[in-house]
């Protein structure tokens, strides 16, 4: 009986454990390696600003996740258009991404990146915008509940670049990856996890990645020495919602060339005007290298 106990606190422990785990480093590259099927369905819907537009679903975790699905304009190169994932930060309230404010119709990306995916879009990136489990109409709504959210997410978009692997006019060689605010850390971890299937990523007022300890300097070195990708990081030194210092340190762990650190004199968390045309340039400039 006493064997018998043990044996079932040890079974308990170890289903805790695996649990407990799903959102660590290792599971995130071990989902980077994983073969996918691809999406599950793409619905076509109306077009954003003369582009075509659909929304495709995927599967991660038993959970269906979907997203935003953005074409480009024009003849398409002959290895495929090149391929950007955007990131969206914090929504407080999940079930609300997406919609207008005015209607409250959804119509993804949302009032607030309105316009963000359609400037990447015109200059010839396929763009794909996850919604993350528990947002708009995706499953997953008890992960909101859960600690370090981003962690769950990171695997939303690491599965959605897995599965965009079935797209024909998916040029996967040249991948990259945006994340503003939440999404930054979401971004970084996607980066850490994809290892060099990422070609450059950028990041604008990046929220504090859970992943990166960057007070622990062995797992600091470790966490960013698998980063191969160029980057972006752009943040306004007045950012009253995110620490502009943080970007600083993580532009510290990786040298230039490959870091790109972009300071912006303003309290602007997202971007406008002209520092919003500069820092998508800056991108572009990166991304089309």
């Amino acid at each position: 009986m006493r064997f018998a106990w043990l044996a079932l606190t040890l079974i308990l422990a170890a289903c805790s454990g695996s649990q407990e785990s799903s959102d660590s480093l290792k599971a995130l590259r071990q989902l980077a390696a994983q073969p996918s099927d691809g999406f599950l369905a793409i619905r076509q819907r109306a077009p954003i600003a003369g582009l075509r537009a659909e929304i495709a679903s995927y599967r991660v975790d038993d959970l269906e996740v979907h997203g935003l699905l953005l074409h480009p304009a024009g003849t398409q190169p002959a290895g495929g258009w090149p391929v950007l994932v955007m990131n969206h930060g914090y929504v407080p309230t999940p079930a609300d991404y997406g919609l207008r404010k005015q209607t409250g119709e959804l119509d993804r990306p949302g009032d607030y990146y309105r316009g963000l995916p359609l400037a990447y879009a015109r200059q010839g990136l396929l763009v794909f915008l996850p919604d993350y489990r528990g947002h708009a109409t995706s499953q997953g709504e008890d992960y909101l509940q859960k600690d370090h959210p981003t962690r769950w997410y990171s695997r939303d978009v690491i599965a959605a670049v897995n599965s965009l692997q079935s797209l024909p006019q998916a040029n996967l060689d040249r991948l990259y990856l945006w994340g503003h605010s939440m999404g930054g850390a979401i971004t970084l971890n996607a980066v850490h996890a994809l290892g060099e299937r990422v070609r450059a990523a950028s990041l604008w007022s990046a929220a504090r990645s859970t992943l990166a300890p960057l007070e622990d300097t062995v797992a600091s070195q470790a966490f960013f020495s698998a980063i191969s990708a160029r980057v972006n990081i752009h943040h306004a030194d007045d950012d009253p919602v995110t620490d502009f210092r943080y970007s600083a340190e993580v532009a510290a762990q990786l040298s230039p060339p490959q870091v790109e650190f972009f300071s912006y004199e303003s309290e602007d968390h997202l971007f406008t005007a002209d520092d919003l045309k500069l820092a998508i340039q800056r991108d572009i400039d990166l991304f089309l290298d």
